[in-house]
């Protein structure tokens, strides 16, 4: 095999060069052993999470918000309609100023 297509004919001299650990950087994972500080957050990730955080919490205000005015707006159309039964639903900008016959 040519030099130019491979650097390292064995595992053993890759093993060599990167401190003498034949194994794969994965294999120690395989087998449990990890670096616990390894797992933990960095910065730019909790903060990442804070913002998903502040983002979500955000969606469901508005989306409670959003709630609450399709049920005022069912209130109000109903009441429209106690005052005058013919009238159009949902009320447009063209309705308004004009006099809606019985």
């Amino acid at each position: 095999m040519p030099e130019s297509d491979y650097q390292y004919s064995s595992t053993s001299q890759m093993a060599s060069q990167y401190g003498g650990h034949s194994e794969s950087p994965f294999q120690s994972l395989k087998q449990g052993s990890y670096d616990e500080h390894a797992l933990t957050l960095d910065p730019m990730t909790r903060r990442s999470e804070d913002y998903m955080s502040q983002m979500g919490e955000k969606i469901r205000q508005q989306a409670g918000a959003l709630q609450e005015l399709e049920s005022y707006k069912a209130l109000c159309e109903k009441r429209i309609l106690e005052f005058c039964p013919d009238h159009p639903i949902p009320v447009l900008p063209e309705h308004l100023g004009k006099c809606i016959p019985d």
